[in-house]
């Protein structure tokens, strides 16, 4: 079974029904060429999706395979998120705890003496899941011709004021759901080379919760 990371606002959206797509960038997909008038994409035989340049509504000899998703439709992934483990000094017992359910931790301290720290998401074990996501649909687009209506299944939502979009805990307020995802993404890909500007290529996973 393969694993997904979400930060700790996309899983709150999960949650709390929110969110049901996820955007992932294609690293290896072409920039556009202006020399062409469109691009489409399609699904070879064996699973993979390539891009092909468009020159007066006519199909071209620019031709980029993407290779094959990392997710198809089906699969079952399990999430990984912000977590710790949590013991009970009386029982012996643990459980684990997750930063997304908004427990104040600051003032405990780990066996060891040290504080309590939340250990990032990548370092989550299997059996520490508690989400569990069925892939339901896989295409391919480019990151800016994302919807308004897309935007609000990536866990952007409307605030209880009017005009006023954003998403789990965030500081600001903004006038669309595009313009909240667009914040959204930038905070997280921006620093990663991928700003919502510059027209990157994107894996887009459908998906509904299920039991592990």
């Amino acid at each position: 079974m393969k694993s997904i990371i979400f930060s700790t606002p996309m899983i709150c959206a999960i949650l709390e029904g929110k969110k049901t797509q996820t955007r992932r960038v294609i690293k290896n997909a072409p920039k556009l060429d202006c020399r062409y008038d469109g691009i489409f994409y399609g699904k070879d035989g064996d699973g993979s999706y390539y891009l092909e340049y468009l020159h007066n509504g006519k199909p071209t000899e620019k031709y980029y395979s993407l290779g094959k998703p990392r997710y198809k439709v089906g699969d079952i992934l399990w999430v990984r998120e912000t977590w710790h483990l949590e013991i009970d000094l009386e029982s012996d017992n643990f459980s684990y705890v997750y930063k997304a359910d908004g427990e104040d931790y600051s003032d405990c301290k780990l066996l060891s003496g040290k504080p309590f720290v939340w250990k990032p998401s990548i370092h989550m074990p299997r059996e520490a899941a508690r989400l569990f996501l069925k892939i339901t649909g896989v295409r391919v687009e480019r990151l800016q011709n994302i919807s308004e209506a897309d935007c609000l299944n990536e866990g952007i939502y409307q605030m209880n004021v009017d005009v006023c979009y954003s998403w789990e805990k965030a500081k600001h307020c903004y006038l669309s759901p595009k313009s909240a995802f667009i914040a959204l993404w930038n905070s997280i890909n921006a620093k990663r080379g991928y700003p919502f500007d510059s027209g990157v290529w994107v894996w887009v996973y459908e998906f509904e919760r299920v039991m592990g």
